[in-house]
């Protein structure tokens, strides 16, 4: 399933963090030190416990996946 920019805008309300889903974020976030590269369908900056939480429950919804990455 594609994730909408009508999905997209309806979880952003909800957060407290950011959510990006221009190109250039995109494509900055398409890769890290491996060869592996895929275009998320957005970047978020969670702020909260309750950001997680409002996450998985998109993810799950959406029938998507979440990746984190830390440093």
């Amino acid at each position: 399933m594609s994730i909408g920019l009508q999905e997209l805008e309806s979880v952003k309300k909800n957060l407290q963090g950011d959510i990006y889903w221009d190109e250039k974020y995109r494509a900055i976030y398409s890769t890290d030190a491996s060869i592996y590269r895929k275009v998320p369908a957005a970047v978020v900056h969670p702020k909260s416990d309750q950001d997680i939480i409002e996450l998985v429950q998109f993810a799950t919804k959406n029938n998507t996946s979440l990746i984190a990455r830390t440093a």
